[in-house]
């Protein structure tokens, strides 16, 4: 009797304490996205409506007209776009307006309290990890929010504003934009909600196909416009941002795996970003041993050596497989032969 009159003044005390706290000091309910890229938008620049994946794409490996600005390698759906001269000529690869671009990856912290029921700011944090270059010699493009200043979002419409404090890199060294005022859309829709119509043509034809088809969890896509205070240049920043979206193919997995089960088989991998590929070697076995009485010269007569390639996204990379056949160590003649692929081999 005495344990569980204690279990009860225990629970009162701690009742008691929760509704002591006050409501304001109750942490946001926030989710991480991650700015979102795929092999179908690899050298796409977004064309006069700023808008990556839909008709009006520019597609090309090329340097922008004006400022030399490099193309979307990666296939990000997020970029953030400048005006650095006000010359009057429109770059037809880039937004109205704009004359530099660089295609970004990074990561997005978002108040889903704000998104669904409005309020103040829709962000609490953005890290942009790398950006291709927006003009030859600008070097490594990153940068962050480092404060929230203020923020209005309606979810009815989508409008927001946000005023955030910037930190940025550029020719290798960091400056800040404080104050920098944004305006623009935010639509956020959860799986669930997938299949409801936003009424934004862009979120329903390419956000919303492109985060069911990613398997994500939910969804967030961001356009707006502003001006860099201290530097004086319009900007214009896009992004589809994902979580939930599972693992995603990196170059961080470029190394030698196998599976202690099977000892002695496995693969080199590497994960090429700029290029989209992925170059798989495989080291295994015939499918059934050989007779006892073939011998290998070098090696095991039951060896074989794979290698595959192929375009990935996400977390998904489907190759193909060739066999090299022919050849003699160390000798020119007679060349190895790869010839057709064999098949395929879905890596996930």
């Amino acid at each position: 009797m005495e344990f569980f009159l204690r279990k009860i003044l225990v629970l009162l005390f701690a009742f008691t304490a929760l509704s002591a706290v006050p409501f304001t000091d109750v942490e946001a309910q926030t989710v991480d996205l991650t700015i979102s890229s795929g092999t179908d938008f690899i050298n796409h620049y977004p064309g006069p409506d700023g808008l990556i994946g839909n008709n009006d794409d520019v597609i090309s490996d090329q340097l922008t007209a004006i400022q030399g600005s490099e193309p979307n390698r990666k296939g990000s759906l997020g970029h953030n776009s400048f005006l650095f001269v006000s010359s009057g000529q429109q770059d037809p690869s880039l937004g109205t307006g704009y004359d530099a671009i660089t295609f970004v990856e990074g990561s997005v912290t978002a108040d889903i309290d704000v998104l669904k029921s409005g309020g103040g700011p829709i962000v609490t944090a953005m890290n942009i990890t790398s950006g291709t270059e927006p003009f030859p010699g600008h070097g490594a493009y990153t940068s962050t929010i480092t404060a929230v200043n203020s923020g209005t979002y309606d979810p009815v419409t989508g409008a927001f504003s946000l005023n955030v404090d910037i930190s940025y890199t550029i020719f290798g060294n960091v400056g800040s934009e404080p104050g920098v005022e944004l305006n623009g859309t935010a639509i956020f829709r959860e799986a669930a909600d997938f299949a409801t119509p936003t009424g934004n043509s862009y979120v329903d034809s390419v956000a919303v196909p492109h985060a069911q088809s990613s398997g994500a969890s939910s969804m967030l896509f961001i356009t707006a416009t502003g001006m860099l205070t201290s530097l004086g240049y319009p900007i214009s920043t896009s992004l589809v941002a994902l979580d939930g979206g599972g693992f995603n193919i990196n170059a961080g997995l470029n190394d030698a795996w196998y599976n202690p089960v099977t000892a002695g088989q496995g693969f080199f991998l590497t994960v090429l970003p700029d290029a989209g590929l992925v170059f798989l070697s495989w080291f295994t076995f015939d499918t059934e041993r050989p007779a006892d009485d073939v011998i290998a010269i070098l090696g095991d007569a039951g060896h074989r050596w794979l290698t595959a390639q192929g375009p990935y996204s996400g977390d998904t990379a489907t190759l193909d497989v060739y066999s090299t056949e022919g050849g003699v160590f160390d000798q020119a003649m007679p060349a190895p032969v790869s010839g057709d692929p064999i098949g395929t081999i879905t890596i996930v």
